[in-house]
């Protein structure tokens, strides 16, 4: 998942990998390409481009590694409470209701994002809307109601495992 403003398929650009990138959007979006040579252009005209594509990395570096901690460590409701929350704080609407979260993810989505299956994550979300930490309202629209017992929840690792970040 990226959110607006950032680039992705990088990867190609370094020359490693087939140079295809695939992408399906979620809501409308503008995607722009750039071949190659004019980024490396861009580059050496203005290193600033280059250290901050570094820094954009090395934050999409470190969220992964959160999540591979997540993955080794949490069951799915936590890795579940963590995405909502990520999710929330990068493209969540504040509402009367709470902060909502307009893009109408699936479960299977959901499932996808935090390396779980649809069925586990129905289960799931079904545990965090009991604990009223989140409310699903009209087409699978997310809104945290009780951010509190959401971060409660993203805590709880799984039996016997302690998390370090």
């Amino acid at each position: 998942m990226v959110e607006a403003g950032s680039i992705f398929g990088e990867i190609a650009v370094a020359g490693q990998g087939s140079g295809k990138v695939r992408a399906r959007a979620l809501v409308p979006s503008l995607v722009c390409t750039l071949k190659t040579e004019i980024l490396e252009q861009l580059i050496d005209r203005n290193p600033a481009v280059a250290l901050a594509i570094v820094r954009m990395l090395s934050e999409r570096l470190r969220q992964a590694e959160m999540r591979f901690a997540e993955l080794a460590h949490k069951q799915v409701p936590a890795r579940l409470a963590s995405l909502i929350i990520r999710l929330g704080a990068s493209e969540g609407i504040v509402s009367r209701e709470g902060i909502r979260i307009d893009t109408p993810y699936t479960h299977e989505q959901l499932g996808t994002m935090i390396g779980s299956n649809r069925e586990a994550v129905t289960r799931a979300m079904k545990e965090l809307r009991e604990k009223g930490a989140v409310r699903v309202v009209g087409r699978r629209r997310i809104n945290l109601r009780d951010r509190e017992a959401l971060e409660r929840e993203a805590e709880a690792q799984a039996p016997g495992q302690s998390l370090r970040t």
